[in-house]
């Protein structure tokens, strides 16, 4: 280690009279900006003397995250967007000026670079240090009052880097503000914990301790837990590194938070809400927001590696739609896990090939599985290994990783048959023309077999050397030379398979769709490693491969809330566990109880003793099938939050102090096992071994201090919040489950053996007005309606709306049609209080729609 922290820092005036940037010099020649991108974004550049982030021909003057508001995915290139146009990625500040300060010290000197939403300040000491702080704007942005810095550099050392390679960011730490966000083990709070930057294939991996685990995340949220104050930092770089909150401790120094990135230079985003669901919008307006995933994607997806493992497996999942008929359990879609492609004489997984004599009619399968509405996502790997049939070809062109000092193929262990079992191979270059090429045409020719979509899969690219190379054949217009790994990122192949896989997928779709004169259908895709951007491609993500414990059901919750809160909004987990024994009937019976009230609900296995299925305990099936139906009438709500997160990147799961920012109490250990889904339910899933009853903390009102009322789902009894209740969860109750007063929450009544089957015509509007003898108050849920499978497909909005006055002894209701694109299958709302609620309902407006009260 050669740390050098740069000194001599002065400003450079801007050659042009734009007021939007500060641009500062070290004596040692490292650069750093200061650029309002939006009234509620900067960004922040530092660069090492003899780094070049602008030259064309580095990928550091490319990026492939920040997209802006009005990108589409199918408009990304391989390589990327030019740093130099982000500016005009969003929308100007309305007013953005400069205000040069004078400290009162002659040696030192303050500049200030202000939008209506933040203040940034720059400030160097009298021996030409820099140090960066933003404050929120307490007035109109042309006054010098702001109010206390939410974001501090830490002072003297803010920014260094190595003469061996390498840079790193220093921030002062409140002890009042807590870290979030990202796919990283529990407990939610982040504080006092560090994280390589890196991803792994972490199989079993233990939900409190093991890191790095499946996604690259250079990224966190940070939010003052006594105002609700929040602002993101987002570091714009692949390179391998780490990021420490607080784990560290230096006294010379105080308390500080660490970015570390390996190669490169400093490329960050700081990100203000002032409120967490304004933060989480702001940063998809940056990052691009999540796509919107079909609505089948809401149902049940099955997933075992046992089936395709099977010497039968053609006859097993056959069958598959039987067996879920004779259980009386719907569901949308199967996981084909690899074992399709395992060749039947050496046993090696070769992608994108089918071995015959687990699956002798394979377009027949994928038939039979279609028309019981069980849609088909294979899986593929980003890797031939050196006994596929294709190898050479690929390698001829050049299409994987490539080792320069051989000339040849970058080679590595990769897994190949069974448990444990690997063979040489090489990782495709999904910036090369060969390896898109063949990939994509691999991934039409399982479309065209009857696929639904695709399951990227072991995708973390465990390359070695970090001076093995990619080629960038597949972006000839940028200019860009062959770019070392280590500098461009493993986790850029990651984002660019899912561009690979996506864009085979949208191409199919749009083929079929010209071809039969109607809207093409939406790419679904799911991966299991990922990186910043991947939520435009991928629909779903999901925890890896966890294992079977009630500590992993505890911990994947706040895995779950973090990843949401990174924009992997349509996130889930393996339920009933990937790896280690059976669960006992009474943890999957739990389990599946929390996963229905998840964005991704899927059970997924690899056990010696056979597949996890719903099914597999007779006596837990009753109770198992009820929660699955449960989620089923769920999903009019369901489906609404995933538009709102397509939109503004909120997550369907929510911490505690998303609408409670207030409450000191919403970031203790509650935070860690309960959760929203959407605004208006609360959920406490059961993670202990026999437990009938659990504690579940109740927020209080973030506007009046007090204890707000929430409704028990279950029973109707009104409990106060702002204190802990013990809520009874026998069994056969799917968690402790509580609305807040003025919850409205949209369902169907009708269940099918998958969505859209037979008619769905119906909505049941559950209101949940505060007891009576509360204060007036109104509140409104925007319900969005769809075709649920095309591509900017027309939606239908209605508004449904909820009063009460002074007293609250009647309930007043109303709807009306906002958008009105999508034909609706009823005409009529149906309207439904909580157990017991007998108060009179009023209808006040029926606008395009109507309301019956059902009873």
């Amino acid at each position: 280690m050669r740390q050098v922290i740069p000194q001599g820092f002065s400003h450079v005036p801007p050659k042009s009279s734009s007021l939007s940037s500060l641009l500062f010099e070290a004596a040692d020649g490292s650069r750093a900006t200061v650029t309002a991108v939006d009234s509620s974004i900067f960004r922040v550049t530092f660069a090492p003397p003899g780094l070049d982030a602008s030259d064309p021909r580095s990928v550091l003057s490319r990026t492939h995250t920040v997209v802006g508001k009005s990108a589409a995915a199918a408009d990304e290139s391989v390589a990327g967007k030019a740093r130099s146009d982000l500016r005009t990625l969003l929308d100007s500040p309305d007013t953005v000026f400069r205000l040069e300060i004078d400290s009162g010290n002659k040696d030192s000197r303050v500049y200030s670079l202000a939008t209506p939403a933040v203040t940034a300040r720059a400030a160097i000491s009298p021996d030409g240090l820099l140090t960066l702080t933003f404050a929120g704007s307490a007035k109109s942005p042309s006054s010098q009052s702001v109010s206390a810095p939410f974001l501090e550099d830490l002072p003297l050392r803010a920014y260094t880097y190595d003469k061996n390679g390498g840079v790193a960011h220093y921030v002062k730490r409140k002890s009042t503000v807590g870290y979030y966000g990202g796919e990283r083990g529990a407990p939610l709070e982040l504080t006092g914990r560090r994280f390589r930057l890196d991803a792994l294939d972490s199989m079993g991996y233990d939900v409190d301790r093991t890191d790095p685990l499946y996604k690259f995340t250079p990224y966190y949220l940070a939010v003052d837990k006594t105002t609700g104050e929040s602002h993101a930092v987002f570091y714009d770089s692949f390179s391998r590194g780490g990021i420490d909150f607080g784990c560290e401790v230096d006294a010379f120094w105080g308390d500080y938070t660490k970015y570390e990135a390996d190669q490169g230079v400093l490329d960050y985003y700081v990100i203000y809400g002032p409120t967490l669901p304004a933060l989480v919008d702001h940063m998809s307006l940056l990052l691009g927001a999540p796509i919107l995933p079909p609505k089948f994607s809401l149902g049940y997806l099955a997933s075992a590696m046992g089936y395709a493992e099977h010497a039968d497996a053609h006859k097993m999942l056959w069958e598959f739609p039987d067996k879920m008929r004779e259980w009386n359990v719907p569901c949308d879609g199967m996981h084909l896990s690899s074992g399709y492609t395992v060749d039947p004489e050496t046993g090696a997984r070769n992608v994108f090939t089918w071995n015959l004599q687990r699956f002798p009619d394979p377009k027949g399968l994928f038939t039979k599985l279609n028309a019981n509405g069980v849609r088909v996502f294979p899986n593929i790997k980003p890797w031939l290994l050196a006994g596929h049939p294709a190898y050479e070809a690929i390698k001829e062109k050049k299409g994987f990783v490539w080792d320069p000092e051989t000339d040849s193929p970058s080679l590595t262990r990769l897994w190949s048959a069974g448990a444990g079992t690997s063979a040489t191979g090489s990782y495709f270059d999904f910036t090369s023309e060969a390896a898109r090429a063949f990939w994509k045409s691999g991934v039409k020719d399982l479309l065209e077999m009857g696929a639904e979509g695709m399951w990227n899969d072991n995708n973390e690219y465990t390359i070695h050397d970090d001076t093995h190379l990619y080629s960038f054949s597949a972006a000839p217009g940028a200019s860009l030379p062959a770019q070392q790994a280590g500098l461009a990122g493993r986790a850029l192949q990651t984002l660019l398979m899912a561009t690979a896989s996506f864009e085979a997928t949208r191409e199919h779709h749009k083929a079929v769709g010209a071809a039969s004169s109607t809207r093409p259908k939406r790419p679904f895709l799911i991966t299991r490693s990922g990186a910043p951007g991947i939520w435009r491609y991928a629909a779903h993500s999901w925890s890896g491969d966890n294992r079977t414990s009630w500590k992993t059901l505890r911990g994947n919750i706040s895995m779950g809330v973090n990843a949401g809160l990174g924009l992997l909004g349509n996130y889930g987990h393996d339920i009933g566990g990937f790896a280690g024994p059976q669960p006992t009937p009474e943890l999957l019976v739990r389990w599946i109880q929390m996963g229905v009230w998840l964005a991704r609900f899927c059970v997924h296995s690899w056990k010696e003793e056979g597949v996890t299925e719903v099914g597999m305990y007779p006596e837990m099936l009753p109770i198992i099938r009820d929660a699955i139906t449960l989620r089923y009438t769920l999903i009019p709500y369901f489906y609404t939050l995933l538009h709102l997160t397509s939109r503004h990147g909120a997550p369907v799961t929510r911490p505690l102090f998303w609408d409670f920012g207030t409450d000191p109490l919403a970031y203790g250990p509650a935070a860690d096992t309960q959760f929203f889904v959407g605004p208006s339910i609360l959920v406490a899933g059961v993670i202990e071994d026999g437990a009938r009853s659990r504690k579940v903390y109740l927020p209080k009102d973030s506007k009046t201090g007090e204890g707000a009322a929430w409704c028990n789902f279950w029973t109707g009894e009104w409990v106060k919040g702002g204190a802990e209740v013990e809520a009874d969860v026998p069994l056969e109750r799917h968690g402790a489950v509580f609305v807040r007063a003025g919850g409205i929450v949209p369902t169907c009544s009708k269940v099918g053996r998958w969505v859209g089957d037979g008619d769905h015509g119906d909505r049941v509007v559950l209101f949940y007005p505060p007891p009576a003898g509360s204060a007036a108050g109104s509140w409104s849920f925007t319900l969005i309606e769809d075709d649920g499978e095309t591509e900017g497909a027309p939606t239908t909005e209605i508004k449904i709306q909820l009063r009460v006055e002074d007293g609250a002894n009647k309930v007043f209701v109303g709807a009306e049609v906002l958008v009105a694109g999508h034909k609706l299958a009823y005409d009529t709302v149906a309207v439904k209080l909580p157990q017991g609620d007998k108060r009179e309902v009023v209808v006040e407006k029926e606008t395009g729609i109507k309301l019956a009260l059902q009873q």
